[in-house]
């Protein structure tokens, strides 16, 4: 088998592992089903990453690094807050299958910690925690407020407007959102994205008031 042909194996086992965890739970899957409708055998899942948990984990890393890049990439082309916060948030929602199996699978139980090694071990430090791209957000927001926002303002900021754009990304990824949507017109994909931007101005305009952020 060559390198590439691994390659998609690696990613086809993943991708298969993602919608039974978020069908299932992590209990409730087994090594064996994914092996199974990955079309694989138990071996190669054991090859790439060792046991369930160690895949679990990976494909938590693909996808934290799948939204990690995506913003790096729309941070470096924006030109001001509005721009970004639209872009990012299409990002998301064009890959809606994706961002929703993933939460269903970030939230089931009973997952071990990943063993010593694991990439996303990386990810879980102090120093690196938090949410994917959330730095980047941060280098455009210092650069273009920092001499009115505090550091731990805009740390304040970014994590407000990720859980902001996270929710509706997920909100929109399922089919009863999409079922109220059609049948009781409300919440367009327009008002949803509007609605994002009007809180991404809001939460600059509280992370630069200084009165807000002074030292009691």
């Amino acid at each position: 088998m060559t390198k590439a042909e691994k390659k998609e194996t690696k990613l086809q086992i993943i991708h298969v592992a993602r919608e039974l965890f978020s069908q299932f739970g992590y209990d409730g899957t087994s090594v064996r089903q994914i092996a199974e409708k990955s079309g694989v055998n138990i071996a190669a899942i054991n090859y790439h990453f060792r046991n369930k948990h160690g895949l679990y984990w990976s494909l938590i890393n693909e996808a934290h690094d799948w939204l990690e890049e995506g913003v790096a990439t729309r941070v470096q082309k924006a030109t001001n807050l509005e721009s970004l916060i639209q872009s990012i948030f299409s990002f998301m929602i064009e890959s809606k299958s994706f961002v929703r199996s993933t939460m269903k699978a970030f939230l089931t139980d009973g997952v071990p910690e990943p063993d010593p090694g694991h990439p996303y071990l990386e990810k879980m430090t102090p120093e690196n925690f938090g949410p994917p791209g959330g730095k980047h957000l941060a280098q455009f927001l210092n650069e273009k407020y920092g001499d009115e926002a505090k550091p731990e303002a805009i740390e304040w900021a970014v994590l407000s407007i990720f859980s902001s754009m996270v929710h509706w990304a997920t909100m929109c990824s399922t089919s009863s959102f999409e079922s109220v949507k059609q049948t009781k017109g409300l919440m367009s994909d327009e008002m949803v994205e509007e609605n994002i931007i009007r809180m991404a101005r809001a939460v600059v305009r509280y992370m630069c008031d200084k009165t807000v952020w002074s030292a009691p």
